[in-house]
């Protein structure tokens, strides 16, 4: 059995980021494996690991992405707050103030107890079940 040829570094980036932009495209996994493995003569089991490394190649670059956008856009809002806040622009800064605060999900809604007020409910539940 002949020995396989391995391929460089740089052949391999080349044809995980071909797989990468095919996957992004949104091509079939299918149709991928064909062409890759007709295109650069290799079994589809290689191709299978170079869809798993295009993979994480697109999650780990849309990570960086999205912790860039994120402070990008904080930094955007706090621009905007503190402009209006200069020019005493009240409506503009409380609107820079909401994004910002959805932005990092200060706006969920929170759950409290009144205190006594479960016995409070429960007496009044208790009183209309003895009438």
């Amino acid at each position: 059995m002949p020995k396989e040829i391995k391929s460089t570094k740089s052949e391999v980036n080349e044809r995980v980021n071909t797989i990468s932009e095919m996957i992004i495209d949104g091509v079939p996994h299918n149709e991928i494996i064909q062409n890759i493995s007709t295109k650069y003569n290799i079994s589809d089991r290689q191709v299978y690991n170079y869809i798993k490394k295009a993979q994480e190649l697109i999650q780990e670059t849309t990570k960086h992405n999205i912790h860039v956008e994120i402070c990008k856009a904080q930094r955007r809002y706090e621009k905007i707050y503190n402009k209006a806040i200069k020019d005493k622009n009240y409506k503009i800064a409380l609107g820079a103030q909401r994004s910002l605060c959805e932005l990092f999900g200060l706006n969920q809604p929170r759950k409290f107890e009144i205190p006594g007020m479960v016995d409070f409910l429960g007496a009044i539940k208790k009183a209309n079940e003895s009438k």
